[in-house]
């Protein structure tokens, strides 16, 4: 019994996960009663169980799962899934997305509440850690703190349950590459002697023709692949248009990085004997982005020497035959 108050305050261990009701009897003054409950209400104590995490290629909503991805071209779109928090005891409320240069962070995009959705597209491009206008606010300890070149994030989802207890997962690492590779050096022939003449059939047949691509670099997602196009000073696809090519297994002299320094070689160049040829190599990056850069060109031979004349001239003859001089004018 409480008596006549109508609020009171009741201690009990509570088990999480159990649903509770109140229960209220009311006694008049001869001895009849009233019995009402309360809404059951569920005790939950714990945070919602972890989920995954990732950042895909594309924003499809309602999509099945797709693979994550490493990296992007831009900032512009940051498209990502989640799914697997769970809270048996009240259940998730909502979600709230995030996007920083480290895990758990939100320093590129503030966590921001999504609702109930299970896939979402961020757009940093606007970002305040690239405003200039931001940066010249902040102090030197905290320009200190910011990343050096900001080209990664994570991306954080923060699932909140209907008693208010949150648990955050974040994504692997995704490298953001936005700009071009490092051109680098384009020699002619399979060697990087630059090599001046490059010899074809004398028949006119169609020839395989090779070049040395060497100093492309990228320091965000490296060189994922080369084309190859084959044509004249005036035309870089005069004999064969841009495509991909499999760098040559042998090796070159004086190259120590196969991965900076590679052969690339076309078939079925149909240069006539004297044409000069240009090559031009297009490295392209972990996200597409590309870089050309051409060679300075070699003279196609394919006709041998004009045969000349052969002239034997004797000079000084006094009539002994042990003492005669010959010498032998060539030209032509």
């Amino acid at each position: 019994a409480v008596g006549e108050t109508t609020r009171v305050n009741v201690t009990v261990d509570f088990i999480s996960g159990v649903r509770y009701a109140v229960d209220v009897r009311a006694t008049n003054g001869v001895g009849l009663q009233a019995t009402a409950s309360s809404a059951s209400f569920v005790v939950d104590d714990t945070p919602p169980t972890e989920g995954v995490v990732r950042v895909v290629a594309e924003h499809v909503a309602d999509a099945a799962p797709m693979p994550p991805i490493s990296k992007q071209a831009s900032w512009d779109k940051i498209a990502l899934q989640w799914g697997g928090f769970t809270d048996d005891e009240s259940g998730i409320r909502g979600y709230e997305v995030c996007i920083g240069t480290s895990p758990l962070a939100d320093d590129i995009v503030p966590c921001e509440d999504v609702g109930i959705v299970y896939a979402f597209e961020a757009d940093a491009s606007q970002a305040s850690i690239f405003d200039p206008a931001y940066l010249a606010t902040l102090s030197d300890e905290q320009l200190d703190a910011l990343p050096a070149n900001v080209t990664i994030f994570y991306a954080t989802v923060r699932a909140t349950n209907l008693a208010g207890l949150v648990v955050a997962e974040s994504s692997e690492s995704v490298q953001v590459d936005v700009s071009a590779p490092e051109a680098g050096e384009v020699t002619d022939g399979s060697n990087l002697d630059d090599e001046e003449w490059l010899l074809g059939a004398a028949d006119g047949s169609p020839m395989r023709a090779c070049a040395v691509a060497s100093g492309f670099i990228d320091g965000e997602t490296g060189i994922a692949y080369y084309e190859l196009a084959v044509g004249s000073p005036n035309d870089a696809e005069a004999y064969r248009g841009f495509e991909r090519v499999a760098p040559e297994a042998q090796a070159v002299s004086g190259i120590t990085d196969e991965n900076v320094f590679e052969i690339l070689c076309a078939d079925g160049i149909a240069a006539a004997h004297g044409a000069e040829v240009v090559f031009t190599v297009r490295a392209f990056n972990g996200v597409g982005h590309s870089v050309d850069a051409s060679s300075d060109g070699a003279i196609v031979v394919r006709d041998p020497p004009a045969a000349g004349t052969v002239v034997d001239v004797v000079s000084e003859y006094d009539g002994m035959d042990d003492d005669v001089d010959i010498f032998t004018n060539r030209s032509g």
